[in-house]
């Protein structure tokens, strides 16, 4: 059983004769010596001798070349998603969408592989092909114990940060929430409301009276409120003239 070529290697090796057809009408007069194969300046030199003569014939022709350049340059970057391969961990971004996240499991489909998707800051999976995909964008320096942190690590720390100031909602513990909010959402698409429901879903719910009335509240708001929740504003006494 003979491994057929790849449409890749087709287009490639398409090319490769292409350009060794225009060559000789494009060069041959103006040479004394033909330059060594392969080298890098040559290549180049070679290929935009061939698209500008491409530019004159679409001109003749009455064709957009600018826009032929832009579908051809559409075509590859499908071609390279296609061929594009991922494995579980891996952070990527899903095609025609501003949502990142993470690969959870490889699959096959009809014998094509397949991955399952989950947006940070949602619960659900969702089953995608090598062409809906692309490799994700970094994620910001946030933690700062981190060189190079991971979006996965940043929602757990998040989670966390968001069950400590539940817990105890002090200034330092919101902020750190707000700035882990700010990151993931910049960088999943997801609305930072929707992270504070997916980390609050994910906690168990507290009990007790100042946690009842947290509870009650949209997760975003628990975390906006908690200083008023559990730090009432002392009133002042009817009978003491205040301090001065």
């Amino acid at each position: 059983m003979t491994n057929e070529p790849d449409e890749i290697t087709l287009s490639r090796t398409a090319a490769a004769r292409a350009l060794d057809a225009h060559e000789p009408i494009a060069f041959a007069p103006n040479l004394s010596a033909e330059p060594q194969a392969h080298e890098p300046w040559w290549e180049e030199a070679r290929l935009t001798a061939l698209l500008r003569d491409l530019a004159h014939h679409a001109e003749a022709q009455g064709i957009d070349y600018e826009s032929a350049l832009r579908e051809a340059w559409t075509w590859y970057q499908s071609d390279k998603r296609e061929q594009a391969r991922y494995a579980v961990g891996d952070e990527v971004r899903i095609q025609d969408s501003a949502r990142q996240g993470v690969v959870t499991a490889v699959l096959d489909d009809a014998g094509q592989p397949a991955y399952s998707v989950r947006v940070i800051g949602q619960g659900e999976h969702r089953t995608l092909r090598s062409n809906d995909l692309a490799p994700a964008t970094a994620f910001p320096n946030v933690l700062m114990d981190k060189a190079a942190p991971r979006a996965l690590e940043a929602e757990m720390a998040f989670t966390q940060a968001v069950s400590e100031a539940l817990a105890d909602p002090s200034q330092t513990a919101i902020s750190l929430c707000r700035t882990l909010a700010g990151a993931l959402s910049s960088w999943s698409g997801i609305r930072k409301d929707e992270l504070y429901f997916h980390a609050y879903q994910s906690l168990r719910r507290p009990t007790g009276p100042a946690s009842a009335a947290r509870a009650s509240l949209p997760p975003a708001a628990a975390l906006a409120d908690a200083a008023t929740i559990r730090r009432p504003t002392p009133k002042q006494s009817p009978h003491r003239p205040p301090r001065r």
